[in-house]
């Protein structure tokens, strides 16, 4: 995939701690959290990681 900014900040690739630019190609993978509230019960949280293709 190419990377494109769509907010303000840019991501950083999680193995090399490098920004990631406008037209580099990543890979992304998506990780799901899940935490426990004690009035809300299980909430699941999505999060996305970003890596260089170079880095994975």
């Amino acid at each position: 995939m190419i990377y494109t900014q769509k907010t303000k900040h840019r991501k950083r690739c999680i193995e090399c701690s490098r920004l990631i630019q406008d037209g580099e190609e990543i890979l992304m993978h998506k990780v799901i959290t899940e935490k426990y509230y004690p009035v809300k019960g299980l909430m699941k949280f999505v999060k996305w990681q970003f890596r260089h293709i170079g880095c994975a």
